[in-house]
């Protein structure tokens, strides 16, 4: 998924690199590495979409936008990340470097759950038998069976991941896009704006009254939470902005909460963040403002947003189309558009037949009701009022 968000950011940054030549007989013979080191790591696709994009605006002027993102869980993190990058025309590069060394199982798990060489010594020939087989899609890859029985013999009925190293490496990834080169440097627009929901799951709840007869108020929970940054560019240039380094924080704790898988790592919390980022020694200058932004039900419950424990966004919202499509009705149209809703499956399936006629198992009714289902609602009705 990382993948696909840096191909979209770099689709838009070549975009916008085409239509900053303004003289259009040049603009059908230039390329993108005419005014960019083509030996900077950062760059390499971009010219195949500046290509394409040139060669269709011989007939067609298009410029291509990504003006809200909505994700949970991993599409949450990749999604906070290709916000703030879109919003101030941020190098991602580090990026890469920083999955490939942090975001592996043998640096998540937390020191106290990590199973030494004894550690269950009785599962290892059924893993690897496991791995070996179907089971698992025949994992050969020999480091990827060494790290599946770390994992399977280290802690069991306690998270066996670190939220805090977690929530440490998200921080992390937002400081390494740096900050912008200018004040105005954006891949967006004069004009235009940018939104992105981040699907959380309070797990307490807090509490709603609501008005009715009799009796006159009822008591209900609210579990789903969506936390909305935004980007606003002005037409004189001037920006409002939730994706600086300042709000570098609040984003991590959106990324951290909303993959905060429920098993592998513990809840999260800002408080989590708080002690990371002193452990840093950085600052969060936007955290009251994102408090009272982002936790406004919460406060007027008289909650402490702090020290809320959130889980993974995709417990209740693993789709969150409602709060991307209810935005697109805010957006300006100063000229024809052709507006695409995206959606990234990370989990691609084949057409199935219907099974009606097959009674499901005790396990797998247990499963598809606690996790299979949930996950799996339908996006029709949502699209259905855009059309």
């Amino acid at each position: 998924m990382h993948g696909i968000s840096k191909e979209i950011l770099k689709l838009v940054r070549a975009s916008k690199a085409l239509h900053a030549i303004k003289d259009r007989p040049r603009r059908t013979q230039a390329a993108f590495f005419d005014d960019v080191d083509a030996r900077d790591p950062e760059y390499d696709t971009e010219q195949i979409y500046f290509q394409l994009l040139r060669d269709i605006g011989t007939n067609v002027e298009m410029r291509v936008i990504v003006d809200i993102i909505a994700g949970a869980s991993a599409g949450g993190i990749n999604g906070a990340m290709l916000a703030r990058a879109l919003s101030h025309d941020l190098r991602v590069e580090a990026l890469r470097k920083l999955w490939i060394d942090n975001a592996d199982v043998s640096v998540l798990l937390a020191s106290e759950a990590r199973a030494s060489t004894w550690s269950k010594w009785f599962l290892r020939p059924f893993i690897w038998v496991a791995a070996a087989t179907a089971w698992f899609g025949s994992i050969q890859d020999l480091e990827v069976r060494q790290k599946l029985s770390l994992f399977v013999r280290s802690r069991w009925f306690k998270p066996p991941l670190d939220g805090r190293v977690m929530s440490a490496l998200m921080y992390d990834a937002m400081n390494s896009m740096g900050e912008a080169r200018h004040p105005q440097a954006s891949l967006l627009p004069s004009g235009q704006s940018l939104d992105l929901f981040v699907t959380l799951t309070d797990y307490h709840g807090y509490e709603e009254l609501v008005q009715i007869h009799d009796p006159p108020l009822i008591h209900e929970l609210e579990h789903r939470h969506v936390l909305q940054f935004g980007y606003r560019r002005h037409a004189n240039g001037q920006a409002e902005s939730d994706f600086g380094l300042e709000n570098a924080a609040s984003l991590a704790f959106a990324a951290r909460a909303t993959s905060s898988f429920p098993g592998a790592f513990p809840p999260a919390r800002i408080l989590e963040m708080d002690e990371v980022v002193a452990q840093r020694r950085g600052t969060w200058p936007a955290r009251d403002s994102f408090l009272e932004n982002c936790f406004a039900d919460h406060i007027r419950a008289g909650v402490d947003p702090a020290t809320v424990p959130f889980i993974d966004g995709s417990v209740l919202n693993n789709r969150p189309f409602q709060e991307a499509i209810s935005a697109i009705r805010g957006r300006p149209a100063y000229r024809e558009i052709d507006r695409r809703l995206v959606y990234v499956d990370p989990h691609p399936l084949s057409p199935v037949s219907h099974r009606g006629a097959r009674m499901p198992g005790f396990f797998a009714t247990l499963r598809g009701a606690l996790s299979d289902i949930p996950s799996s609602q339908p996006v029709a009705e949502e699209l259905d009022r855009v059309f």
